[in-house]
């Protein structure tokens, strides 16, 4: 089964890969794909675009919830192989 993204994170995503800026200074600090990248960088910095009860939304959109834990179960892993990494 296919689990798309709420309507405000696929918008938010979207902003970010439109704006070189963000593309360039921002997200080259985020390992990965660009689209991954993107949403590293929402999650660390913008966490309420995830329509999920965590982060305070009314609603609780499957796809949105999939990909927070997939991103904090990376970012788990991550520091279980370098203890001192520091992870956005």
């Amino acid at each position: 089964m296919i689990y798309s993204f709420s309507a405000a994170l696929e918008r938010a995503v979207a902003e970010l890969l439109e704006d070189t800026r963000v593309l360039f200074s921002e997200l080259s600090n985020y390992p990965g794909p660009v689209y991954v990248k993107a949403l590293r960088y929402l999650k660390a910095n913008r966490p309420s675009v995830f329509q999920i009860y965590r982060t305070g939304a009314e609603v609780d959109h499957l796809g949105d919830r999939i990909m927070w834990e997939l991103l904090s179960a990376s970012e788990t892993s991550r520091r279980y192989e370098d203890p001192n990494q520091d992870i956005a």
